[in-house]
């Protein structure tokens, strides 16, 4: 039996490709973080659709760029080095691209305002601590005032999942569906 590992890049977006794989996982990824919206969604862009393509659409766009029939725009990334400073910003500059992008990328011509622009969530695995303060299993940030420390109503969305803290989250048949499916993505074999 050859050993299958979903982490290695090729294989990742081959497995986020399907549009079936790519909505069990937001579903239960949203369901997790509280977010009771289901959508429908498809995959409109990953390498594998790009291949033969100039590579700088990769870098322009990230691994798997799937779109909600609401618009939302969902990126996933796979990070298979320590996650620093320099992977979170690279994270956050596909998101701002995409959100910045979004009408090109989902077919419109024009919106009044960006206060119409839908929201873009850049979904990152990963491995380490960011910052010391990722000490969750999956980690959301998103634009804070410092000195009030409100929240802003920002649409761009990184979340930031810890495949290294699996091994300390016990197995239950009961936890949630998306700690099964993280489980799965980073199993070797």
């Amino acid at each position: 039996m050859i050993p299958i590992n979903i982490k290695k890049d090729h294989l990742f977006k081959r497995f986020f490709h399907n549009d079936v794989f790519f909505k069990y996982f937001v579903d239960a990824l949203f369901e997790y973080l509280g977010m009771s919206e289901r959508f429908q969604y498809k995959v409109i862009m990953s390498q594998v659709l790009m291949s033969g393509k100039n590579l700088s659409e990769k870098d322009y766009y990230g691994d798997i760029i799937g779109l909600s029939e609401t618009q939302e725009i969902i990126s996933l990334e796979m990070y298979n080095s320590k996650f620093g400073s320099r992977e979170y910003n690279k994270s956050y500059s596909y998101a701002c691209r995409l959100y910045n992008g979004q009408l090109e990328i989902i077919g419109e011509t024009k919106r009044k305002s960006y206060g119409e622009y839908k929201t873009v969530y850049s979904i990152n695995f990963m491995n380490g601590n960011y910052l010391r303060n990722s000490e969750e299993l999956i980690n959301v940030y998103t634009m804070k005032n410092l000195k009030t420390n409100k929240i802003g109503k920002e649409k761009i969305k990184v979340i930031l999942i810890r495949l290294d803290k699996l091994k300390s989250i016990e197995y239950n048949k009961d936890k949630s569906l998306v700690i099964s499916i993280i489980r799965l993505i980073n199993s070797e074999n």
